[in-house]
């Protein structure tokens, strides 16, 4: 079943998706000869990886309500009250 970028994972998907991400994060630390950089940032993110992954289907989420509202990030901020780089996903 393809899931759609808004999709709310269940803890198995969660799991695949954090499999996944680690499988990436290896390869970083394999092309760190290459890239510097690129591991070191992987290595200094400091969350968890189940944590990213369950993140990324809320914000889609969170985004595609707004939207449905009409609202701008700025309109939205303005509402809630809030800076705007507190809502920005």
């Amino acid at each position: 079943m393809a899931l759609k970028k808004t999709t709310i994972l269940d803890d198995d998907q969660i799991k695949a998706v954090a499999h996944l991400m680690r499988q990436i994060k290896a390869v970083a630390h394999l092309m760190r000869q290459a890239m510097p950089g690129l591991a070191a940032i992987v290595d200094r993110t400091g969350f968890e990886l189940e944590t990213m992954a369950r993140m990324m289907s809320l914000a889609a989420k969170v985004t595609e309500a707004r939207e449905k509202l009409g609202l701008t990030i700025k309109e939205a901020a303005q509402q809630l009250k809030v800076a705007q780089y507190r809502i920005k996903v």
